[in-house]
């Protein structure tokens, strides 16, 4: 971390104030405008700002530095002030009594202040992020590969919930193993574009093994068509295809946390994979293994079943007509794009997709595959400050063919109870704990 302090100690004291929210660091230096006679021995005093910067590097994990070359910081340009020692290095213990820090007075120049050396250790393992999908001129194949997969698949009635169970879950299989077969790994780095193509890469990796100017030319110009073709396309889908133009406003894109603020929960920042864990699982899965009392749904008086007219074809298109083809997928990794494109298609998808969700509702069974789920934990919008988790909601992505068959049943459910609320209200509660 780099520090200004003004005159004031403005930054000193906002740092004494923000200590225990911030994460422990390897570093902290700057111009601190703080005399004391710990690191200046010209100054008698030992005030209270220098004891609160002191106090407030070691809840950092920090220590002065003593430089091999101990020497004034800020020579002034009036020969009428002394020199004096106001830039400040704080590195971990180890290496603050190990004589790695040094003055560098001869890069100096025209500047009033004298840089300052440190040694500061890293990690050595690099930490590659990445995510795997699909690429785009591979997603016609992909598709096509999980068609012939549920084309080649037997067709059987599904008379118990064995059956159903197998059906969803050789469907599952089949996501998956198509996914893993097409799915390419991309690193993500500060400098990732998402207009980058394999050829972009293989121009570069021509001129890097030649240098010419040509090669040069030729990537450049690849570039600039790329470039155009991908925002092109951008354009005519935001303008046209899905008619979103606040997708290019700031509050639906990607916000950025601040980089020294970590968490903070039961009074104690979390710094560590465990603690986060801790944290997250105490506040978002606090209701976990509660008890809970359904008998006061057995007072409603039972009225004649009425029965259940199954899915059909028209209530499938039409529940997926009303899902965004831009919704994130699941642990699945099928979109509502993919199930639409399935439907459309001939393969005998829909049937299987129809026979899976008549067998779920006749059988009062839920398969497995379509409890897995994924969390994830995103910021809510506006927030002055993101250090506790009443910043933040979870969100779950569901397997995206169980949700089909969710919002299939949820919606007669739903009407139904606006008519007859009181004789639907334990049906509808047992459709979504099945």
């Amino acid at each position: 971390m780099g520090v200004y302090s003004d005159a004031d100690h403005t930054a000193i004291k906002l740092l004494a104030e923000k200590a225990n929210s911030l994460p422990p660091m390897i570093y902290m230096g700057g111009d601190f405008n703080c005399h004391s006679s710990e690191w200046d021995p010209d100054c008698r005093s030992h005030g209270t700002t220098a004891i609160s910067l002191l106090d407030t590097a070691a809840t950092l994990g920090l220590e002065l530095a003593i430089a091999q070359n101990s020497g004034p910081t800020f020579i002034s340009h009036n020969p009428d002030l002394r020199p004096s020692v106001i830039d400040l290095v704080f590195v971990p213990p180890a290496q603050a009594v190990s004589l790695t820090t040094c003055l560098e007075p001869e890069l100096k120049m025209q500047s009033d202040h004298v840089p300052i050396s440190p040694f500061v250790p890293i990690r050595s393992p690099r930490l590659d992020a990445g995510k795997r999908s699909v690429p785009l001129v591979d997603q016609t194949e992909y598709l096509n590969g999980i068609i012939a997969q549920i084309w080649g698949l037997p067709i059987t009635d599904l008379t118990s919930p064995e059956l159903v169970e197998a059906a969803a879950n050789t469907v599952a299989e089949i996501f998956a193993d198509a996914f893993t077969r097409f799915s390419k790994l991309k690193s993500i780095t500060s400098r990732s574009s998402p207009w980058w193509t394999p050829e972009c890469a293989t121009s570069l990796a021509t001129y890097r093994a030649s240098l010419s100017k040509h090669d040069w030319k030729s990537f450049r110009k690849l570039c600039k068509e790329v470039k155009r073709k991908f925002f092109e396309e951008r354009i005519v889908d935001i303008a046209y295809s899905n008619k979103r133009p606040w997708d290019l406003m700031n509050w639906v894109q990607k916000r950025t946390l601040p980089a020294c603020e970590a968490l903070s929960y039961q009074g104690a920042p979390c710094i560590s994979l465990d603690s986060l864990w801790n944290a997250l699982h105490g506040t978002y899965n606090s209701a976990s293994g509660r008890g809970y009392d359904l008998s006061p749904l057995d007072t409603i008086p039972a009225m004649p079943v009425r029965d259940w007219v199954l899915f059909s074809m028209f209530k499938l298109t039409e529940a997926l007509s009303a899902c965004s083809s831009r919704s994130a997928p699941g642990p699945d990794h099928i979109s509502w794009g993919h199930l639409k494109w399935f439907v459309k298609s001939e393969g005998g998808s829909a049937d299987l997709f129809l026979r899976i969700a008549n067998g779920c509702l006749e059988h009062s069974h839920w398969p497995s595959a379509f409890k897995d789920l994924l969390s994830v934990i995103i910021p809510k919008p506006g927030k002055p400050s993101y250090s506790t988790l009443k910043s933040f909601r979870p969100i779950v992505l569901l397997n995206t063919l169980g949700k089909l068959i969710e919002t299939w049943g949820s919606g007669p459910l739903l009407r139904m109870a606006c008519i007859r609320p009181f004789v639907c209200l334990k049906c509808i509660f047992n459709y979504f704990y099945m």
